[in-house]
């Protein structure tokens, strides 16, 4: 059966031990500066270590760009499990994702909610059990914890409450990683547009001494060219300034 846990609306109970342990040891991990992907595998040791029961566990998020992938795998089978759920556009990783909302299956070999090529490819693998945790910030899913075990329902509710306990901090942190990649993607535009304005300045300038024209006229003979030669318009500007010397002096 799988049951469908809206966001924020559960229970966590009385937390032990373990459960406190688990929590302390990932929020140093997150306070490390190593990379995100290199963290991710951690979380998945972490994980596996935390809840006995689970005998696979991936990571899926979505990147800045909107593709979604596997960022970490505790072994092949996890990954190609989730792998075969995105090619399918469907199952509980996808469909956690989409919503927001946890997903439970006591057996994935069995649930006729998806198509039997997945319930195959589990039944292949050996993975029945499935608990997914959406990565999820401000109501926005950035990704799922995905936990699986091989014994039917073998996950129980010690099991969903610690990777909860889990999910919430690596979603915050992956909500962070994305925010600065974005920050450093425009950083990074940013200077490309700086470059390639002062290139195109510097050809006009030489356009306008070696050619003999004005301003409009040498950006406009830029301009025809990289349509012609189906090149970049900085290209073109480089390629001007690369071979100054050799262009034809104007007449006097």
């Amino acid at each position: 059966m799988m049951e469908s846990v809206p966001d924020g609306g559960t229970d966590v109970g009385e937390p032990g031990e373990a459960y406190l342990r688990t929590v302390e040891e990932l929020l140093t991990l997150l306070l490390e500066e190593v990379p995100f992907d290199a963290m991710l595998e951690q979380v998945i040791a972490l994980t596996a270590q935390a809840i006995a029961t689970t005998d696979a566990v991936a990571v899926t998020v979505e990147r800045v760009d909107g593709r979604t992938d596997t960022a970490a795998a505790s072994d092949a089978a996890s990954r190609q499990l989730d792998e075969v759920q995105r090619a399918l556009g469907t199952g509980p990783c996808v469909d956690a994702m989409a919503d927001g909302n946890e997903r439970y299956v006591d057996d994935l070999t069995s649930d006729d909610r998806w198509p039997s090529e997945l319930r195959e490819e589990a039944s292949r693998l050996g993975l029945h059990c499935a608990l997914v945790v959406p990565l999820r910030v401000s109501g926005r899913s950035f990704g799922a914890l995905n936990l699986f075990a091989r014994q039917p329902g073998g996950l129980d509710e010690d099991a969903r409450r610690t990777a909860r306990s889990i999910a919430g901090p690596v979603a915050a942190t992956l909500a962070n990683a994305r925010a600065y990649s974005r920050v450093e993607q425009l950083s990074i535009q940013l200077r490309e547009a700086i470059t390639s304005r002062a290139v195109i300045e510097q050809a006009k300038g030489i356009l306008m001494v070696r050619v003999g024209c004005d301003e409009d006229e040498a950006f406009a003979l830029l301009r025809r060219t990289s349509q012609h030669q189906n090149r970049k318009l900085r290209d073109v500007a480089a390629a001007v300034v690369a071979m100054r010397d050799q262009l034809p002096a104007r007449r006097a």
